[in-house]
């Protein structure tokens, strides 16, 4: 049988460990109020890596043409995926990805309806 233990058993179980911060964020000097950061300071303070590329913004114009692409179908073949990207100004991975992030966001919503209806 298990014995749960209180917040405050485990806090006193594990005080001689010291603080709770890691060694990456004790490693980083503290930060002064009086400059703004740069991006890449703030990339490296957000805790992801320099060399991560920015997320892509699609453009009014882009979401528009993928919506209706994806109304027409929820999977792009190559061959117009291909097209698209050319069409777009976007990479395939681009067209690829928005198409596998959009289905997983309409499984979501489906399966919210779902268990809104079962309650």
């Amino acid at each position: 049988m298990e014995r749960s233990i209180s917040r405050n058993e485990s806090v006193t179980q594990f005080r001689h460990l010291g603080s709770y911060t890691s060694s990456s964020a004790a490693a980083q000097p503290p930060l002064s109020s009086s400059r703004s950061l740069s991006s890449q300071e703030a990339t490296l303070v957000a805790g992801r890596s320099s060399s991560r590329r920015d997320r892509t913004t699609f453009t009014s114009d882009q979401a528009l043409k993928l919506k209706l692409e994806y109304a027409r179908t929820d999977y792009v073949s190559r061959h117009r995926r291909f097209k698209l990207a050319a069409t777009l100004q976007l990479t395939e991975s681009q067209i690829k990805f928005w198409f596998q992030k959009r289905r997983a966001k309409d499984e979501r919503i489906e399966k919210a309806q779902i268990d809104h209806t079962l309650r």
